[in-house]
């Protein structure tokens, strides 16, 4: 297998990934209807906000299913991207650790990035959700909670870009430490 093979291979198995997150959320929805459907509530008592979280189910559902077939379509494009032309007639075992350290940074920087979609969307509606129940003392701990996850989710999502983007110079970096101090088998 060449590197591109390899990178190709990892990016439709994280498309594989997205796509198996987004079946969990089928449940809200299913819920959502059930719910909606049942006598609870009526047109008079319907509170404004139940159509955002509609939205907020409904997006990241679809933006899974998107980026996952996005994933499995163009995984050699994107492939090509991390691997240079060059590189792109070594195969397995001419690989060097700096390759394979690259595909590795990129996998999991796009991994991180599959992972917030969903939560990010989901807290964007908790947080509208919040906005409109009103400033009463219990909303605003749990909204400045809310906010709190929002930015640690914003954070693993720029990790991830970097991480995809950046991979090759990570890898370059984390290679020159190695051969300044390298690894010791442990006894």
């Amino acid at each position: 297998m060449t590197g591109i093979q390899i990178a190709s291979l990892s990016l439709k198995l994280i498309g594989i990934f997205s796509i198996i997150q987004a079946i969990p959320i089928l449940k809200s929805l299913s819920e959502f209807f059930v719910f909606k459907d049942s006598n609870f509530f009526t047109p008079e008592n319907t509170p404004p906000s139940y159509n955002y979280l509609l939205i907020g189910i409904l997006t990241s559902f679809l933006l899974l299913l998107i980026l996952g077939a996005c994933l499995i379509i163009f995984s050699e494009r994107l492939a090509k991207k991390i691997i240079k032309e060059n590189e792109d007639k070594k195969t397995l075992t001419d690989l060097s650790v700096k390759d394979i350290q690259a595909i590795a940074f990129s996998v999991i920087g796009v991994v991180m990035i599959v992972i917030a979609i969903p939560k990010l969307i989901q807290i964007g509606t908790n947080i509208q959700v919040l906005n409109q129940a009103g400033d009463e003392v219990p909303t605003r701990g749990i909204s400045a909670g809310t906010w709190a996850y929002a930015i640690g989710l914003t954070v693993q999502s720029i990790i991830g870009l970097l991480l995809f983007f950046g991979a090759r110079g990570l890898s370059s970096i984390w290679y020159f430490f190695q051969k300044i101090r390298p690894l010791k088998d442990i006894k």
